[in-house]
């Protein structure tokens, strides 16, 4: 036996220890499945997952030279790169709200809701009440017929105007709070790589807390900047909410970027975790989320570097981003719209004013738009069919 043992320790290189058995300690059964264990199966779950999974490289540090490009002007980058090289010279950033219409309106907040909804009940009981005090006060009037007359269609007029636009407010209101009324709470999946459908009061329903984000979003190792709507909160889960003026549900590639970097923004800034998006449709409280996917992060990546390498060349004039392949994609763009020229509505690059791109119409109106006036072009906007150059 010892020569056998001498024998396998020769060729395998073993020291005695390595052939003293482990002591081993019972496992009580109240401690089978200690926080200890867990601990160390998750970690070796985690270590083989690394393993199978493909890595995503990390976003590379923005250099001393490269621009600070926003997330709008990613998300224009990736609709067109006119749109996005416009937008960055611009200085566009992302506005505060993108409210369809009736913007001051509360839209987020509950409690604001209904208290808006009760003001908008008891501005309509005060001007029925002096609907009914005008018609007292004008039927005891000594006025002449043509005074009366005046008075009674001033009066009507003002009162006319201030309670359409209660109507219209506290019907606007009514709309939100039932949306308020008939949610139910929805918590979507976190670890899900699939969109899953939201219901904005359903998540407020389901734990999370919102708040509105106090200032610009920044990277600066990145230069990288970025302003979601609103941010939910919910343990550990940090997740930015954005809105999109579309109401059919359909998720664009621009609307995507847009929200991933929201998503790196958030968790850059603030150390939390952030495994999706959330993106409203239009005037609507439906939505769908965005998985914080590694497909979705890397074309975020390439996106950024393609941007700023194109905000470079453009600068330089080495290159300029080339028209659109698909005439379709200017018919709405805003930056193709044409409009009156005017020696004060002028477009803007880099805080200097271009010369204008001049169109005309029939009448001989003088027409120019952002787009044709950066890159010298006739932008294929609905609007422009009828447009040409003067001779």
């Amino acid at each position: 036996m010892r020569k056998h043992l001498s024998l396998l320790m020769e060729q395998n290189r073993l020291s005695p220890a390595d052939l003293v058995e482990p002591q081993r300690s019972p496992v009580k059964p109240a401690n089978r499945f200690s926080l200890q264990e867990s601990s160390a199966t998750d970690s070796t779950a985690s270590r083989l997952a690394n393993r199978i999974d493909r890595n995503v490289a990390a976003i590379p540090e923005a250099g001393t030279d490269d621009p600070t490009v926003s997330a709008t002007t990613l998300a224009e980058y990736t609709f067109c790169p006119r749109a996005g090289i416009l937008t960055h010279e611009k200085s566009y950033s992302d506005p505060e709200e993108e409210m369809p219409s009736l913007s001051l309106l509360p839209w987020y907040e509950k409690d604001a809701i209904e208290e808006a909804y009760g003001r908008s009940v008891y501005e309509l009981f005060w001007l029925l009440v002096a609907f009914v005090v005008g018609l007292v006060v004008l039927s005891i009037l000594p006025l002449p017929n043509l005074a009366y007359l005046l008075l009674m269609f001033v009066g009507a007029t003002a009162w006319l105007h201030f309670t359409r636009n209660a109507l219209v407010t506290w019907r606007e209101l009514g709309k939100r709070r039932l949306s308020i009324r008939m949610a139910v709470q929805r918590d979507p999946n976190p670890n899900k790589l699939v969109p899953q459908p939201v219901d904005w009061f359903g998540l407020l329903l389901a734990g999370y807390e919102a708040r509105r984000p106090e200032g610009v979003l920044r990277d600066e190792k990145r230069k990288l900047v970025g302003k979601p709507r609103r941010i939910l909160q919910k343990g550990g889960m940090t997740i930015p909410v954005h809105r999109i003026n579309k109401t059919d549900g359909k998720i664009l590639p621009q609307h995507v970027v847009r929200v991933i970097a929201h998503c790196h923004l958030v968790e850059a800034t603030e150390g939390t975790h952030c495994p999706f998006a959330i993106i409203l449709f239009g005037n609507t409280y439906k939505g769908i989320t965005v998985p914080n996917t590694v497909g979705n992060r890397e074309h975020f990546y390439s996106m950024l570097e393609r941007v700023r390498k194109m905000i470079n060349d453009s600068k330089d004039g080495e290159r300029q981003p080339p028209a659109p392949a698909v005439a379709s994609m200017c018919q709405e763009c805003p930056h193709g719209r044409p409009r009156p020229a005017s020696e004060a509505d002028k477009t803007i690059r880099y805080n200097e004013p271009l010369d204008p791109y001049l169109l005309v119409n029939g009448r001989r109106t003088i027409f120019h738009c952002d787009c044709g006036d950066r890159f010298r072009w006739k932008p294929e906007h609905r609007a422009n069919q009828r447009l040409r150059r003067p001779s």
